[in-house]
């Protein structure tokens, strides 16, 4: 397996799931404005995307997009789960409420937000944070051990 990943990108919470389960995997870095690896490849020949994260799987097939990379994950590491009957339908939700809402409120702080709208965002944050702490079951998001959601969290 191998990880294409860009420094403070999306990409970190599938890097975390990764390191979580102890899986062995290749990474290599990405610059997103030029779309080179840290290799000097062109990483549009890996996704047409053009964007992490991206993983290669043993048999060459790439994944995209951080909840269909974390759902894999947590189907071939099942410790990153989530047990029960609604186990993996809790998992996408919480991810999806990640990708979407919790992401979105993250705009004024990368794109030039003046200080009115990066204390509003903060304000946003905390709240989305706070309701997805509400569903805490245990020490982690849903139990006492690391799921893939906490990934993104962490």
């Amino acid at each position: 397996m191998k990880l294409y990943y860009s420094p403070l990108a999306c990409s970190l919470a599938d890097h975390i799931a990764l390191f979580e389960v102890g899986a062995t995997f290749e990474r290599e870095s990405v610059d997103l404005k030029t779309k080179r690896t840290a290799s000097g490849a062109d990483f549009n020949d890996v996704t047409p995307k053009g964007y992490v994260p991206a993983l290669v799987l043993d048999d060459g097939e790439v994944l995209t997009e951080n909840i269909a990379i974390l759902d894999w994950l947590a189907t071939k590491y099942p410790t990153l789960g989530v047990s029960g009957e609604l186990g993996r339908t809790r998992l996408l939700e919480a991810l999806a409420f990640i990708s979407t809402e919790v992401h979105r409120a993250f705009k004024p702080m990368w794109h030039t937000g003046n200080d009115i709208q990066k204390a509003q965002a903060r304000e946003t944050i905390s709240r989305l944070l706070d309701n997805l702490a509400e569903s805490r079951d245990g020490d982690f998001l849903f139990g006492a051990t690391p799921s893939v959601p906490t990934s993104i969290c962490s």
